[in-house]
C-alpha cells in the first residue's frame, strides 16, 4: 500500500494529581507523576489493602495505611505487596465460610 514512514503518536497528557494540572509524556511520564504524587500512593495503598483483607480501611489501620503509603512512594509493587502479607491482621483475618 506504499507506506513510507508512520506518523508519530502525540502522548503526551494534561493529568489533575493533588488538585493540580500536570502535563505528562507517555506511560513512563504518567506512571512517574502518579508515584510523585500525593495521591497515587495513598490510593495504591488503600487498594491494596481492601483487597488483601476484604474489606474497607478503619480509623484502626491508620498507621499501617501510612507505611504502606510510604512504602509505596519508594518500593515495587512486589515489595508492596508482600508488606501486605507481613501484616498481622492479614495474616489472622476471619473468613467467614457460609455453608
Amino acid at each position: 500500500y506504499g507506506v513510507v514512514g508512520t506518523p508519530t503518536l502525540d502522548d503526551t497528557a494534561d493529568v489533575i494529581l493533588d488538585g493540580q494540572f500536570q502535563t505528562v509524556t507517555g506511560l513512563p511520564g504518567l506512571t512517574a507523576a502518579i508515584a510523585a504524587s500525593d495521591e497515587g500512593p495513598l490510593c495504591l495503598s488503600r487498594k491494596a489493602f481492601t483487597f488483601a483483607q476484604r474489606r474497607r480501611p478503619t480509623p484502626a489501620d491508620a498507621c499501617f495505611l501510612t507505611d504502606l503509603r510510604d512504602k509505596a512512594r519508594t518500593q515495587s509493587i512486589a515489595e508492596l505487596w508482600r508488606e501486605v502479607g507481613r501484616n498481622p491482621a492479614f495474616r489472622t483475618r476471619r473468613i467467614e465460610v457460609k455453608p
